[in-house]
């Protein structure tokens, strides 16, 4: 996971160095939406069950990352719960109901994480409006009296579909900064829970201007701009709307801010690997 943890660090910092008014306010809440996974892993033949999902990776890393406040808010069978439990220690999650948990088949048949087969064996519940009207939900969203708080909403989806376009205005009206994961605008799953390849976003331009932040990687860049660079691709998706992209790739991370109209990069340190 320290390649995980590590990606989230970096996500954390790019949305301070892209927006210096989110650090104007005392405190900082995070809410994570997504997800999260039940997942096979199998690395080179060995095969073990792991707790996954972005919003999973996010929260713990951004507790770890000493945010005051980290809330999950996510769909998941209850039976599932324990496999989750002891890394969210800390973390305020709002499990929605679900008849089925969302189960992510990984087969990594060599050392490249990116040379990785997946499919999907089973999905959990897409999110609705009327989870967005729930209490525990609401509960995470609502701004204090003070407004001494800064709401970062992260939509880190797995799937296309899993959240529906048609939530976007009522989360961005409801947080200060929103960070958005292209794979799960980009990500379809097909018969037999395949996920093989990715496609258009075909409401990035009605969209990406509500976005603070768009995290993508090469294969989200090349389907939404046409180019797997991740400098012109986070140029091109500025231009759009987003205010800033976060490209990553096996070497480290690409940051465009759209504001300066220049990247900003990172290489990741010795023997991390992405």
């Amino acid at each position: 996971a320290e390649s995980v943890c590590s990606f989230c660090s970096d996500l954390g910092f790019a949305l301070f160095v892209t927006r210096s008014d989110v650090m104007l306010k005392p405190s900082v809440r995070v809410a994570l939406f997504g997800h999260l996974s039940v997942d096979v892993v199998e690395i080179k033949g060995v095969r073990e069950t792991k707790p996954g999902g972005g919003v999973f990776f996010a929260g713990v890393a951004a507790k770890s990352l000493g945010f005051p406040e980290v809330h999950v808010v996510t769909k998941l069978r209850d039976q599932d719960r324990p496999v989750f439990a002891e890394a969210f220690d800390g973390i305020n999650v709002v499990y929605l109901p679900s008849p089925s948990s969302t189960c992510c088949e990984n087969v990594y048949p060599t050392d490249n994480p990116e040379d990785r087969k997946q499919r999907m064996a089973s999905l959990a519940l897409p999110f609705t409006s009327s989870d967005l009207e729930s209490p525990a939900v609401v509960s995470v969203l609502r701004k204090p009296p003070t407004g001494d708080c800064t709401t970062v909403g992260f939509v880190n989806a797995l799937w296309l579909g899993e959240w529906p376009e048609e939530l976007f205005q009522s989360l961005r009206s409801a947080v200060d900064y929103l960070v958005l994961d292209a794979q799960g605008f980009t990500r379809p799953v097909r018969e037999g829970g395949q996920m093989i390849g990715k496609q258009d976003w075909p409401r990035k331009t009605e969209l990406l201007p509500l976005v603070d932040l768009l995290k993508i990687d090469s294969a989200e860049a090349l389907v939404l701009t046409g180019t797997s660079d991740l400098v012109q691709a986070g140029k091109a998706l500025t231009a759009l709307g987003a205010r800033a992209v976060l490209g990553t790739q096996t070497e480290g991370i690409v940051l465009y801010d759209g504001a300066e109209g220049q990247p900003h990069e990172a290489q990741f340190g010795s023997g991390w690997r992405m």
